[in-house]
């Protein structure tokens, strides 16, 4: 826990102490996770669990500045832990969250990452599938597996040589069931983690609302339904191009461009400390307020912390989204490119040019 607190903290205040500290932690840490993990009992436990969990994230925060050890190696790694302490103890509350982390690693290789990472990922899940007890929020991860072996099937279809009508109209009937299933997850959503929507001045926002959640996991839960369902529908969308089904293709689009407003109105909930960096003018290195640098009392802004790790969890996915190229309106386009820059020069604030970010 220390070592991956304090390398979160010495990004955000650009302590060079917190940094070492962080690195003699992570040390500390590894050596008695290997010494855990050695050990038949203490294998099977919460905290030798969480610590490998938590390993993985200290990697990728370290990732974010120099590259570390890939990150589907830790999940691996954690899939493998939690098939070893078996079904009786997938109930428990840190089991739980570690499958949750490693289904949502799943989507996020789903989402245009490395496909060999994915059948990897894909192939162990295989040993520890979902409960059926989990919160609401998090039942996505059940539709992870089907957006995984959706795209195994597109990758399979080679467009430029012709294509087979029959694989096609598989491929879409797939997607249409999924989008399908998709829609119906929000309505299982309870009302206390529903997000609350604030009414903007058309004029000057684009979304013209924003969106505010309970917890930042609750708005991730909501985003990556968002992701799931975009990727969904520009498989349908595709698809019914080539079958020539136009009013499929509209439906489609439609949603695509949905779910992007919907994304498009959590940032500012993610990066709402960060709105500084939105100016092109350079920051006057004489204003009082840097709330990036720690306080006499060694303690960094909350809020901006907040937003830091906003930014972490939300520049891949609008990249990703730009990438993909979805039905897009220009509004959109040009509102999604605003937020990557603005994260990117938060980024360059803290001493980092190139964000080649892992996602998680």
């Amino acid at each position: 826990m220390s070592a991956t607190c304090n390398r979160f903290y010495s990004f955000v205040s650009q302590s060079k102490e917190m940094e070492v500290a962080s690195e003699t932690n992570f040390a500390a840490a590894v050596s008695l996770a290997r010494a855990a993990l050695d050990d038949p009992e203490e294998s099977k436990s919460d905290a030798t669990l969480l610590t490998v969990m938590l390993l993985s994230m200290f990697e990728n925060l370290s990732s974010v500045k120099a590259y570390r050890s890939p990150l589907k190696t830790h999940f691996i790694g954690l899939a493998q832990l939690l098939q070893h302490r078996g079904p009786d103890l997938l109930h428990s509350g840190i089991s739980l969250f570690c499958l949750h982390q490693f289904y949502y690693r799943l989507a996020a290789v789903v989402l245009g990452g490395d496909l060999e990472a994915m059948r990897e990922l894909l192939e162990i899940s295989k040993s520890i599938r979902p409960p059926c007890d989990m919160h609401p929020t998090n039942t996505l991860a059940s539709f992870t597996t089907g957006l995984a072996y959706l795209r195994l099937r597109l990758e399979a279809i080679n467009l430029c040589s012709g294509f087979d009508v029959q694989k096609i109209t598989l491929l879409m009937s797939l997607a249409l069931q999924l989008e399908g299933d998709l829609s119906r997850w929000v309505n299982d959503v309870p009302a206390s983690c529903q997000p609350r929507k604030k009414v903007l001045d058309i004029f000057l926002y684009y979304p013209d609302w924003e969106d505010k959640y309970p917890s930042l996991a609750v708005a991730q839960d909501w985003n990556h339904y968002r992701y799931m369902r975009i990727m969904t529908n520009i498989v349908i969308s595709r698809c019914a191009a080539l079958l020539r089904l136009y009013s499929k293709v509209a439906a489609a689009d439609q949603a695509c461009e949905q779910m992007v407003d919907e994304v498009l109105a959590s940032v500012n909930f993610y990066i709402g400390p960060l709105k500084k960096y939105e100016n092109d003018e350079d920051e006057d290195d004489d204003d009082d307020y840097h709330p990036h640098r720690m306080s006499q009392d060694r303690v960094v802004d909350k809020k901006y912390a907040l937003g830091a790790l906003g930014a972490m969890l939300l520049l891949p996915k609008l990249r990703w989204i730009l990438q993909a190229e979805p039905s897009l309106r220009p509004k959109q386009r040009a509102c999604l490119e605003s937020r990557v820059k603005t994260m990117l020069k938060f980024y360059r604030a803290h001493g980092v040019e190139n964000v080649d970010m892992q996602d998680q």
